[in-house]
């Protein structure tokens, strides 16, 4: 086939493009048909062929009809042409008219074209054409039709020599441009389209270069630029220069791509056409562009820089990194701008990236107006935190926040949120982020945890009237390790506090309140007042401080000792001895001397006690006792000293029986040695003797002697008959069992 393609460019370029349009017409627009007859007598065969639908090309007197074979011979690929008929073979309608050439032997049969002529024309088998001269052609418009493969003209069917019976075997289609291009090459900007259309000066030249390529058999193409027509071969590009009218706004420019052969613009194929856009503007320079403030800090804000262009002109649009803002990006980076200006008298309209610089808005390193913390929390017992965080709408880097002592070295800074009260440093560290850099401790200022309330402090002493003069003084609550003290804010009791203990000097109120110290973490705290009455009774007093009274004989305590205090209350009564109170002290009777106390009592308060008072009995003083027994008496001699002694009385009882003693009674007046007689003894019987005497204020009180005497009465028998003798010594006693009388 490469051979082929060539030999057939050869046989165009030398056939006259309008013979060869018109021949390639009228073989494919009247659907020629082949057909193979078989092997001749000089071994060529007779391809036979007929035209179906109307065509009329055969109708035409005069003419000679001639096909252009391709054919494939023992030399190889080789073009031939055959007369078809003469002019005697025209016909008003030759649809039916079977024709025929004589292939050489050995060849096969590629495909053909079939053209006319008014003169002989070359002969059969010539491989030269002999040229255009005498040669008509009748024009025909319509499509140019060429088959898709050539080598589907191959003969594949026989026939008998002169049947009329043909078989078509091949595939027709329109010749039409596969695909063409159309650029600007020397356009400043632009892509040709209608929104981006190429950019010229004014009044240069536009260079287009096209190029195209039909679907098939490379014929040549028609290029028409405007009214200008250019012829070029497919498959290269073919370049015009075309000076442009002034266009301010996307103007259209077409050319159109068409089919042909030969140059015939007569018998063209299918026309498409391409377009590109284009405008022009003024020539002119692009002015630079000059930034001030070009690097900047990161704010939170909008920022741009100041721009200046070069020859004054005034931006109208700034971009940056494509992106356009109102008031310049906010966001740290590095910037793109690019501006667009409009022309003026001395330079051109600023198109964007035709002038770029760089802007940049530098990352900030955080400082502590970036950052919000909690300054003071209040003591919890727990670890507090300051609750660092950026500021709305700034940073977004991870925190880690510190803690130190107010005024202590930085080594000692810790993550560990404190938890006593008290005032410390508090500082961070942050990792960077899109708008902030890193930053290390960065003091932030003080954080306080502030002392807490104490829990509510109670003076708790339940009891508050009191008969005591002194109180121990507790408390409940508070909170802490501070001390507690105490403070009177009202007092009528005369009253003082030493440490934790009230003494009251007198009856009456006393307004106390508590205090708990502070401490780190406290607060002091003050109790609500709490009021202590006192009441303090004092000792009683009496006018004297003895009485007497009679011994055994009831008395009146009350009676006996007078008041002289003036206070009120009741007495109670104590023996001093012992502390025993005296359960009735209206009536009290006693033996022998003995010492009280007092108290008062008011309510369930008792005063102190008072100065012993003594009750005293009126007790003769009996000794030097002696008893004389007889028969049926006894006499007893005694001293009795006493005042307002009364008599003298002697008890002989039986035993203990002194319920039943025998009693014998004198009175007692002038010296104080007293004799006293009991009768009515029985004789020879043992008594138990006492001796008693009573004075005139207490008759029949008798005060016995402390010593008790024993005694028998005399029996009445014969006197006893001396046996021995014995010698009494005078003024010396003698035992009578000395003597052996029998007594």
């Amino acid at each position: 086939m490469k051979n082929f393609t060539n030999n057939f460019k050869q046989f165009t370029s030398r056939l006259s493009a309008r013979w060869l349009i018109m021949a390639l017409m009228l073989l494919m627009g009247t659907s020629a048909m082949l057909a193979a007859n078989t092997t001749q007598s000089d071994g060529s065969y007779r391809l036979y062929f007929k035209f179906s639908g109307g065509s009329t090309w055969w109708n035409n007197s005069g003419c000679y009809h001639y096909a252009w074979i391709w054919a494939n011979g023992g030399a190889g690929q080789v073009q031939r042409i055959y007369k078809v008929g003469t002019t005697s073979n025209a016909s008003t309608n030759n649809t039916t008219d079977v024709f025929y050439m004589n292939i050489p032997n050995g060849m096969t049969l590629y495909g053909m074209i079939l053209f006319r002529g008014k003169n002989a024309g070359p002969a059969n088998g010539s491989t030269t054409w002999p040229g255009d001269a005498g040669y008509s052609w009748h024009n025909k418009t319509g499509d140019i039709v060429l088959p898709n493969n050539i080598s589907t003209y191959n003969l594949v069917t026989a026939v008998t020599d002169g049947s009329t019976s043909v078989t078509q075997n091949s595939t027709y289609t329109s010749v039409s441009v596969a695909s063409k291009t159309l650029t600007a090459t020397n356009a400043k900007s632009g892509s040709g389209t209608q929104a981006d259309p190429y950019v010229f000066d004014e009044n240069t030249t536009m260079n287009l270069s096209a190029s195209a390529t039909i679907d098939d058999h490379n014929f040549q193409i028609q290029l028409k630029y405007g009214s200008s027509t250019s012829m070029k071969t497919s498959g290269s590009s073919q370049s015009i220069s075309v000076t442009l009218t002034t266009a301010a706004t996307a103007t259209a420019y077409t050319v159109t791509y068409t089919p042909c052969l030969g140059g015939n613009t007569s018998n063209e194929g299918t026309a498409s056409t391409k377009t590109i856009y284009y405008k022009t503007e003024k020539s002119c320079e692009t002015p630079s562009i000059t930034l001030s403030n070009a690097s900047v800090t990161y704010n939170g804000n909008p920022q741009e820089p100041t721009i200046t262009i070069e020859g004054g002109a005034t931006p109208t649009t700034v971009k940056y990194n494509g992106t356009t803002y109102a008031n310049g990006p906010t966001n740290a980076g590095t910037y793109t701008v690019t501006v667009w200006a409009d022309e003026n008298d001395d330079y051109c309209e600023l198109k964007g990236d035709e002038a770029t610089s760089s802007f940049i808005i530098n990352k900030k390193t955080p400082e502590d107006t970036d950052f919000t913390y909690t300054a003071s929390k209040t003591y919890t017992g727990s670890a507090l935190g300051a609750d660092v965080e950026w500021v709305a709408n700034t940073g977004t880097g991870a925190i880690t926040t510190y803690y130190k002592k107010q005024g202590a070295a930085d080594n000692t800074y810790t993550t560990s949120k404190p938890t006593a009260a008290g005032t410390y440093t508090v500082a961070v560290t942050t990792a960077a982020d899109g708008n902030y850099g890193l930053v290390t401790k960065l003091p932030l200022g003080d954080f306080e945890i502030k002392q807490a309330n104490q829990e509510t402090l109670t003076i708790s002493n339940a009891t508050t009237s009191l008969c005591a003069s002194s109180v121990t003084l507790t408390t409940s609550g508070g909170s802490g390790e501070g001390a507690v003290s105490y403070e009177i804010t009202a007092n009528s009791a005369g009253a003082a506090i030493n440490g934790n203990t009230l003494t009251a000097t007198q009856s009456g109120s006393v307004t106390v309140v508590a205090t708990k110290a502070a401490n780190t973490n406290f607060k002091v705290a003050t109790s609500a007042p709490k009021t202590f009455t006192f009441t303090l009774l004092s000792a009683p007093t009496f006018t004297a401080p003895s009485a007497t009274a009679c011994k055994n004989t009831a008395f009146n305590l009350n009676s006996k000792f007078t008041r002289n205090d003036g206070g009120a209350g009741t007495l109670e009564w104590y023996t001093v001895n012992n502390d025993t109170k005296v359960n009735n002290p209206a009536s009290v009777s006693i033996e022998a001397t003995t010492q009280y106390y007092a108290k008062v009592k008011d309510g369930n308060c008792y005063s102190v006690k008072s100065a012993n008072v003594t009750v005293t009995i009126n007790t003769p003083n009996i000794s030097g006792i002696t008893i004389t027994p007889s028969t049926n008496s006894i006499t007893v001699n005694a001293t009795i000293a006493g005042s307002n002694l009364n008599s003298m009385q002697v008890e002989a009882a039986v035993g203990n029986d002194w319920a039943n003693a025998i009693k014998g009674t004198t009175s007692l007046t002038g010296s104080n040695s007293y004799s006293c007689t009991v009768n009515g003894l029985q004789e020879g019987t043992t008594y138990n003797v006492r001796v008693g005497a009573d004075t005139k204020t207490c008759p029949g009180s008798f005060t016995y002697a402390a010593i008790q005497e024993t005694t028998t009465t005399c029996s009445a028998k014969p006197a006893p008959a001396i046996t021995d003798e014995a010698t009494i010594c005078p003024n010396t006693d003698t035992p009578l069992s000395n003597f052996n009388n029998g007594v």
